[in-house]
């Protein structure tokens, strides 16, 4: 049922990290939490997922983004993704290679 018109919307915070000091930001600068592409697997493998978007903290900042970024462009969902202008332009470029259909870059 992965992909199906029936299937969650589901949004995903790989890490609080951010580079960025914002006043109204509610995170704790002392601590960092992320998901691992083994999880974000589970996660994709055990529910019927028909779009993920990838929002919440600096997601280029997670050493594992790539990797995790490969996995789901691979995946039968719309993918949308949060990216900042601070992010690495590598990360950018990577996520610029998204297909058009099933990817959008919010900047």
């Amino acid at each position: 049922m992965r992909g199906s018109a029936r299937g969650f919307a589901l949004g995903l915070g790989l890490t609080n990290e951010c580079n960025l000091a914002c006043s109204f930001c509610y995170r704790d600068p002392n601590r960092i939490d992320r998901l691992t592409l083994d999880q974000v697997r589970a996660i994709i493998d055990r529910l019927p997922v028909r779009s993920v978007n990838l929002g919440t903290g600096e997601n280029g900042m997670h050493p594992e983004f790539l990797a995790i970024l490969d996995f789901l462009r691979a995946q039968p969902v719309k993918l949308t993704i949060k990216i900042p202008k601070t992010t690495p332009i590598e990360v950018q470029t990577s996520v610029s290679k998204c297909r058009p259909s099933a990817s959008n870059i919010i900047e």
